[in-house]
């Protein structure tokens, strides 16, 4: 079985490696060779303990079926979209041929924001600094993110300033932190709920949500599941690495501060008091870098239009309406479809209240939660219920594009593993096999919007919306107040 593990780890691991390695001015055939090399060379590390926490789910030759089935796709896919990463003329290698989405990406704002932060006099919240321009076959998109998480990107563009090598370094970085959480996670979980949790992490590796997330490049999908690593970390007895982590993904994308949250009512004193330090070392590590000019344009200019909602002016825009997982989305498909009283202004404000919810949901749960890793039903949960949370609080920004829902994705995966058949997991995955096709078949920007795709849509995101709800709410580590 260890063979079998690592010739799959090795598959999906070589265009990744080969992609980064290229970035370094490699041709085509080195850069394959070096690839495939570290690729073999990390399977065969790891193959082992990868195949022994497999090894429950695995008894079973449904399981093993699906497996290499969901392998199989994974594979593939990965490698499609390395050609696209390597050379960007190759939009034929793109995950989609939809044109607006083969050249959207995210990664280009992270890049040119620190190119543009590096000078010390630009506005980098100036969205005319980004927008309209394109570089070769994609467009550049604007920038969002607090300071701090420029530190990211400044460090890659370091090494690699032309934004086609960046591209190939990030996308690389990305692909391997993630999986490599997924995975660990799922490990560390342990028994036959983790082995089925191996399982369902290689499905969302082979969704059309991981898989574009990692062609655009966007950040999200990475900070959801290392925010969850985090409080994993921090509940194993590692606060300090945990704190470190959870500090960087909120001082990076906000919502994972959630979080916080749930270990203030959860009473983690020390963690708290690591994660504050580390935020501290953050905000004077990125001054040092950049200056007080990006903190000062964040709080004077960015953070009021991303309370009112011009910072994404296309929320507002027909065409994207149904590519919009987000509250706010949902209060703008239903005044397309004829809810006129619901205005932008009033959006907002319900946007704002479920923003107030969740961190009531936060303290909830972690005042309430009953924490135990000795066995693992509780690890599953420890897991489930803050990725829950972070999702939820992911859905309070006014423009969510399709890659917010591998977060929920993941989730299911992980309540899937928790049943007790076979028949159960498969049928569980199949259902968010069901959620995924629903999702990435909504037309995305660039179509006419139809009442059909509204209202697909919008369902999509509440099953979302309800499954993460449920999973904090009807978890059994949710327990009554003792008397």
């Amino acid at each position: 079985m260890r063979g079998a593990v690592s010739a799959g780890v090795t598959l999906w691991l070589t265009p990744v490696l080969a992609v980064g390695f290229h970035a370094f001015n490699l041709s085509l055939v080195p850069s394959l060779a070096l690839g495939g090399a570290c690729a073999a060379a990390i399977a065969w590390v790891t193959g082992g303990a990868l195949a022994n926490a497999l090894r429950p789910a695995l008894d079973s030759r449904r399981l093993a079926v699906a497996l290499v089935v969901f392998a199989a796709v994974a594979i593939v896919s990965i490698a499609r979209i390395s050609v696209y990463v390597a050379d960007p003329a190759r939009v034929d290698c793109s995950y989609t041929s939809d044109p607006w989405r083969a050249a959207h990406s995210c990664m280009t704002a992270y890049a040119e924001a620190a190119r543009f932060a590096s000078d010390g006099t630009h506005n980098v919240y100036d969205m005319s600094l980004y927008e309209p321009r394109r570089v070769g076959p994609l467009k550049v998109d604007s920038y969002h993110y607090p300071p701090p998480f420029l530190l990211l990107p400044a460090a890659i563009r370091a090494t690699r300033a032309d934004i086609f090598q960046f591209r190939a370094v990030w996308f690389t970085l990305q692909a391997v932190v993630l999986a490599s959480t997924l995975l660990s996670i799922a490990c560390w979980i342990g028994g036959r709920t983790g082995a089925c949790a191996i399982v369902g992490a290689v499905f969302a590796m082979a969704t059309p949500h991981l898989v574009y997330a990692l062609q655009q490049g966007n950040f999200q999908s990475t900070a959801v599941p290392l925010a969850v690593a985090a409080l994993v970390l921090v509940y194993a007895g590692r606060a300090k690495r945990g704190a470190a982590l959870l500090a960087f993904t909120a001082a990076s994308k906000i919502f994972p501060g959630v979080l916080i949250v749930y270990l203030l009512a959860a009473r983690r004193w020390r963690a708290l008091a690591w994660a504050a330090a580390f935020g501290a070392a953050l905000l004077l590590v990125s001054a040092a870098a950049f200056g007080t000019k990006p903190f000062v344009d964040f709080i004077r200019d960015e953070v009021p239009r991303i309370s009112n909602g011009a910072s994404f002016p296309q929320t507002e825009r027909p065409d994207t309406m149904p590519s919009n997982y987000s509250v706010y989305g949902i209060t703008v498909r239903l005044r397309m479809l004829g809810l006129g009283w619901l205005t932008e202004p009033r959006g907002l404000a319900i946007a704002s209240v479920y923003g107030f919810l969740v961190l009531a949901l936060a303290a909830f749960a972690g005042w309430k939660h009953a924490i135990t890793l000795s066995d693992p039903a509780g690890r599953a949960r420890l897991v489930t219920v803050p990725l829950a949370l972070v999702c939820l609080a992911s859905f309070r920004s006014p423009f969510i594009g399709v890659y917010g829902l591998l977060g929920t994705v993941w989730l299911m995966t992980l309540l899937a593993a928790r049943s007790r058949t076979d028949k159960g997991l498969l049928g569980a995955l199949g259902l968010a096999a069901l959620f995924c096709v629903a999702g990435w078949l909504v037309p995305g920007p660039g179509h006419a919007p139809t009442t059909i795709a509204l209202i697909v849509s919008a369902m999509v995101f509440l099953v979302a919306l309800c499954v993460n709800v449920l999973a904090v709410m009807a978890s059994p580590a949710i327990v009554k107040i003792s008397t």
